[in-house]
């Protein structure tokens, strides 16, 4: 059994190109990211250019943050020293490889998931209280409506984009501009 997740990409490449180094560090994030057995194990991508004649020597492994390192350059050759030097330094929990193998893919939630995670027990009111300042969104749905006023009565068009991090609110202000739940006080 092996603790450490390596993701190998294999290019017939004579050398390293920044292309293939962001291929085999995107795979990675996909791994770490998206495949439930993979979230907290150390992932390390490797790059193996086949006809490279040198590889770059590393003297310390460079994690990104949350058990994931930079990509490792390899040539054929090189590969088994480099994960020997990878397991020597390195540490992580054990995997079973029959599970790590089964395991689920998943890189969205289905949008019954979503709406399940997102509504389960709580009402919209609820989410805006725990998760997004009611001040801020009464201000941007504020804003938003002026903007659809000043628009109908100058019959111009208008487009306003609403931004934010993760439970911000975004989608509870769009809420209050759904014909099917008209709580800013406009006809559409």
């Amino acid at each position: 059994m092996i603790n450490i997740g390596f993701l190998t990409q294999r290019y017939l490449l004579q050398e390293f190109t920044s292309q293939a180094i962001d291929q085999v560090y995107d795979y990675a994030l996909d791994l770490k990211y998206f495949h439930e057995p993979s979230h907290d194990q150390l992932v390390v991508p490797v790059l193996i250019a086949t006809e490279a004649k040198i590889t770059p020597s590393f003297d310390a492994l460079l994690e990104k943050g949350d058990k994931l390192l930079a990509p490792l350059e390899s040539n054929a050759e090189s590969l088994a020293g480099i994960i020997d030097k990878v397991l020597s330094n390195t540490h992580g929990i054990i995997i079973d490889s029959l599970q790590w193998k089964e395991g689920r893919y998943c890189p969205t939630p289905t949008i019954v998931e979503a709406a399940l995670a997102l509504y389960n027990g709580h009402s919209v009111k609820d989410i805006s209280r725990s998760d997004a300042s009611a001040i801020n969104l009464s201000q941007t749905s504020d804003a938003i409506t002026k903007i659809i006023q000043l628009s109908k009565e100058k019959h111009q068009k208008s487009i306003c984009f609403v931004t934010g991090v993760p439970g911000a609110g975004k989608t509870l202000v769009g809420r209050n501009y759904s014909p099917h739940n008209q709580t800013c006080g406009l006809n559409f």
